[in-house]
């Protein structure tokens, strides 16, 4: 076996340079000459709108951390509802591991 790129697995043969993606999200290398059944995509599934994100009002809020923590919270979901897929998860990922 030899390796065929960093951070792709080894392929046995140098045909192999084709890919095939199992319903499990496997994948393995494969002869290109190779006939399948059916050329299918995969689509990620979209983020879920985020556990308590939404957008917030804090005019007349008097308690200083209060409206720290209120301002946080409106530019957090700004950030989010202009951000795009890949950049939600990440936020999402991020958040809810603090």
């Amino acid at each position: 076996m030899k390796l065929a790129y960093v951070g792709h697995p080894l392929k046995n043969d140098d045909k192999q340079d084709c890919v095939v993606l199992y319903g499990s999200r496997m994948w393995r290398t494969v002869d290109c000459r190779r006939k399948f059944p059916a050329l299918c995509e995969l689509y990620p599934e979209t983020p879920s709108k985020m556990p308590g994100l939404t957008h917030v009002q804090c005019g007349g809020i008097k308690d200083n951390a209060e409206r720290k923590r209120c301002a946080k919270q409106q530019e957090l979901y700004e950030i989010y509802k202009n951000s795009s897929r890949i950049d939600k998860c990440a936020l999402e990922d991020s958040i809810l591991i603090e």
